[in-house]
């Protein structure tokens, strides 16, 4: 008997000393149960094989994202950036424990030293396959073997982007997850629950986009080798448009607005010309900062890039017909008096349509320019001639008789006079004609300069009445598109 008992207290002292929590080097030290767990757990582990004790069934991982914040959105490369939380979990039986020999329900273990799927983005830069090797975060494992991995990471995808409606335009991106290394019999890949894909409470708006739609979908690839599963996470992000309504539109349209008001000048003002001048070149400039900031895409063209070329080529024509206007305004080419029919539909309807006051223009007077500059002409050689005749004339009477001499005399220097003053009356009318000529060529100029600047108002109101609906309307659709996508 006493034999048994000995037997029995040296089997129960040997079980203690061996036993995860037991005193080590002569009781000074308490050894935690967790180095014991991980020495057990990992003494015959292998990461490169599949955590599976019957490798012929399949390991299920659940995969998950979770948005925190759009951190860019690059149009141009056509390239988003998000900041994300990535949640994995899967079962690894070789990682099972029994939870009261240990005293401990979880653990957490370095990604490095065990089995994680190779899942990877599709469309992205960064791979998964490479986490565990940047990985400062533990994973966390249950005494069932459950590995759950949480993982705060940038995501960079590349996405298909679509600027017609810019700038309200909305993006679509999705992040496309799969594991090409691994077919669907081995490792499938499944959403990890149903959760709320929008926005959380933690997420953080961007300064220029905001998410409005978000849903994810499962799809499989078939090959011949077996069949993949992908997962598929789709984002829609909003542009905020104020920023280049301020900056862009604003501007361009007070531009061609002032490139109107260019033909409400006088013709007086000696700028005019300098001014449409400017115009056109703060347009130009305008532009040269706008390409900056416009996405440069060959599948598609904003709209807005064609109101800019538009607007560019209107106040380029207003430039030229200013000038035109102005040459005919002015009388620069000496055109002569105005055709009768021309000047009456101008000066006579089309003056009281755009409200220009004529004064005491007289519509049905008639000009006789050339006539009297023919007729100064013939005038001034019969005057040479008569004075000709006469002076012989008196120069025969003075040889013939002197007592009628003086009378020949004065009658040459009345005849001189008289031939003066009809050319000096000629020459007044000529300049009254002349001067009459140049009022009516300014008038025509003004009416033309109304008629111009009405023309293009109305076509900057209609322009910019399409543009700004064909931008709403379609902005519109591709919304509610993007909402049911």
């Amino acid at each position: 008997m006493k034999y048994y008992l000995c037997t029995v207290v040296l089997a129960f002292t040997l079980h203690s000393l061996h036993a995860p929590g037991s005193h080590a080097r002569g009781g000074s030290e308490v050894v935690p149960p967790a180095r014991f767990l991980h020495r057990d757990l990992f003494a015959n582990h292998s990461k490169a094989i599949r955590p599976r004790l019957n490798q012929s069934e399949t390991v299920e991982v659940y995969f998950d994202i979770v948005l925190r914040q759009l951190t860019h959105i690059n149009v141009k490369t056509q390239m988003v950036k998000l900041l994300v939380w990535l949640r994995q979990t899967w079962v690894d039986e070789s990682l099972a424990w029994d939870p009261r020999r240990y005293r401990s329900r979880t653990t957490r273990v370095d990604p490095r030293r065990i089995w994680i799927p190779a899942i990877t983005i599709q469309n992205g830069i960064d791979h998964f396959e490479h986490l565990k090797e940047i990985s400062v975060l533990d994973l966390r494992v249950n005494y069932r073997g459950k590995v759950l991995w949480m993982l705060p990471l940038e995501v960079s995808a590349t996405c298909e982007m679509d600027v017609t409606y810019f700038p309200y335009d909305d993006q679509r991106c999705s992040i496309i997850i799969a594991s090409w290394s691994n077919k669907k019999h081995q490792v499938d890949v499944l959403f990890y629950k149903k959760i709320r894909m929008d926005k959380h409470d933690d997420t953080r708006d961007h300064l220029e986009w905001q998410l409005i739609h978000a849903a994810r979908k499962r799809e499989e690839y078939r090959s011949s080798n077996g069949d993949i599963p992908i997962l598929l996470f789709h984002y829609t992000f909003s542009r905020d448009p104020k920023y280049y309504e301020f900056t862009m539109v604003l501007p361009t349209f007070l531009i061609c607005l002032m490139a109107i008001a260019s033909f409400a000048l006088p013709h007086e003002c000696g700028e005019k010309v300098s001014f449409s001048i400017t115009i056109f070149l703060a347009l130009v400039v305008n532009l040269v900062i706008i390409s900056q900031s416009i996405p440069v895409s060959s599948e598609t063209f904003p709209i807005l890039g064609m109101f800019f070329f538009l607007g560019i080529w209107f106040v380029g024509a207003s430039v030229a017909l200013t000038q035109v206007v102005l040459l005919i305004s002015t009388s620069t080419l000496d055109p002569g008096p105005i055709p009768e029919t021309i000047r009456r539909f101008l000066l006579g309807r089309l003056a009281k349509l755009t409200c220009i006051d004529i004064g005491n223009i007289d519509l049905d007077h008639q000009f006789s320019y050339q006539k009297n500059v023919q007729s100064s002409a013939d005038a001034a050689d019969n005057g040479d001639n008569t004075g000709g005749s006469t002076e012989t004339s008196t120069a025969g009477g003075s040889r013939s008789g002197g007592g009628s001499g003086e009378a020949h005399v004065l009658m040459t220097v009345v005849g001189r006079v008289e031939r003066s003053a009809f050319i000096a009356l000629k020459h007044a009318r000529e300049k009254e004609e002349l001067a009459r000529i140049g009022t009516e060529w300014a008038l025509v100029g003004s009416v033309i300069d109304r008629l111009l600047m009405a023309a293009f108002a109305l076509i900057c109101a209609a322009f910019s009445s399409v543009f700004a609906y064909w931008l709403w309307s379609g902005a519109r659709r591709q919304h509610l598109r993007d909402m049911a996508w």
